[in-house]
Order: C-alpha cells, then sequence, then structure tokens
C-alpha cells in the first residue's frame, strides 16, 4: 500500500489557499485522468 501524501492538497495538486472552485476542478481532472472507464 502507497503511503498517504503530506495532505489532500498535495494530492490535489493545489495551494492550501484554492478555493473551493480550484479543488473541485483539480478533483475532476485527476479523476478523468485515472478513472478506468476512460481511454
Amino acid at each position: 500500500m502507497a503511503p498517504a501524501p503530506a495532505s489532500l492538497y498535495a494530492l490535489l495538486e493545489v495551494p492550501q489557499e484554492a478555493s473551493n472552485e480550484q479543488v473541485r476542478q483539480a478533483f475532476r481532472n485527476l479523476s478523468k485522468r485515472f478513472h478506468p472507464d476512460t481511454t
């Protein structure tokens, strides 16, 4: 099992001062990138 990142902000690659919209967008981008149903 991989070690947990230092923070969720680091996992999403956004600054800690990121707005809710920036966090949501980063999550969506990573979801699209790593979802198994995408090619």
